[in-house]
């Protein structure tokens, strides 16, 4: 896979990493503490539960979640339904195409922002013909707000670029932290990617090693508005990189939205903000302990009436250590 140009200038301050996920609590039940020491073991999910009508469904104990593992129950050993610290990574486009329509991005990317509680971060990466890191992971609500208020409309769109810069910096933040942390990524643009280095199966892939949560909102144009009211057969029409965009979004555990009116990316955001304030933080020991690198499919069930759970499609396990020869995971 080629990284080059300013791209490959910027990961190199961005140590390569894998995904670890987190070790379980001394305790055999499940915990709401939402601290402790990172180990490889665990698989941390972030589910989202909603009802019929599209409402959070709070309240829930531990012993009402199922997990399945390629078909096989697995044991809860992590649930915190209290808010779990956040790391959000905030995506804006600031191609010419959203000169008229940036205004509204960077309200609604404020709003976000500022609900931002006790212990998140958040970063704010702007994107055209390069990607440029305006803000790194901080605590700093303020100073998130002054990053997005820089960002103007000119040039191309180097999308995937941005979110491959995006989860690398999420992923890299993760790697030392001793603490379970959620991480996000909301990402606006406007338009087809135009000038990346990276393509969508690059970040397809990273996103489902990452185990990052893509929430990504495709503003359409007046065009896309006119094509979809022509289209035959009443099938809407739909660019690539929207289809694209709402499959990774749906493999992540995330959503897609592809809002008409620039007008409508606050109430946007601000369901956004509202989902990620409600999330349950949960995780277990898998009973499979073979580190062979494969994927392995995750499914997660609440045994709660119409409670609809949404959560990341899996997980790759690590792969084996190949001057040792393959090695079970460690249950300790």
């Amino acid at each position: 896979m080629k990284r080059i140009g300013s791209i490959a200038v910027f990961l190199l301050v961005l140590a390569s990493t894998t995904i670890g996920a987190q070790e379980p609590p001394s305790s055999s039940r499940a915990s709401d503490a939402a601290t402790f020491r990172t180990h490889t073991d665990l698989v941390a999910l972030n589910v989202t539960v909603t009802n019929r009508a599209d409402k959070h469904v709070t309240g829930l104990q531990p012993n009402q979640f199922v997990i399945l593992e390629n078909g096989v129950r697995q044991p809860l050993t992590f649930f915190s339904a209290e808010s779990v610290p956040l790391d959000l990574a905030i995506l804006i486009d600031g191609s010419a195409s959203m000169q008229g329509k940036i205004e509204h991005a960077r309200a609604a990317a404020a709003g976000l922002a500022r609900s931002m509680r006790s212990g998140d971060r958040a970063s704010v990466v702007e994107f055209r013909d390069t990607v440029r890191l305006r803000q790194r992971l901080t605590t700093d609500t303020s100073a998130v707000e002054s990053a997005i208020g820089e960002i103007v409309a000119r040039g191309s769109t180097a999308l995937y670029d941005a979110l491959y810069i995006a989860l690398k910096e999420l992923t890299t933040a993760s790697r030392d932290e001793q603490q379970v942390r959620r991480r996000a990524i909301v990402l606006l643009s406007d338009g087809a990617d135009t000038a990346s280095l990276s393509s969508y199966d690059d970040i397809s892939e990273l996103a489902r090693r990452a185990g990052v949560v893509v929430y990504a909102v495709s503003l359409k144009s007046p065009a896309d508005v006119a094509l979809q009211n022509l289209s035959s057969g009443g099938r809407p029409f739909q660019r690539e990189t929207d289809y694209g965009m709402k499959v990774l979004a749906q493999e992540t555990g995330g959503r897609a939205f592809f809002p008409e009116k620039p007008a409508e990316l606050k109430g946007i955001y601000d369901g956004i903000a509202e989902e990620l304030g409600h999330q349950y933080a949960i995780g277990y020991v898998p009973t499979d302990p073979r580190r062979d690198g494969a994927w392995r499919r995750v499914a997660v069930q609440v045994l709660a009436g119409d409670a609809r759970p949404r959560t990341r499609a899996g997980y790759y396990t690590p792969a084996p250590d190949r001057r040792a020869g393959p090695e079970p995971v460690s249950q300790q």
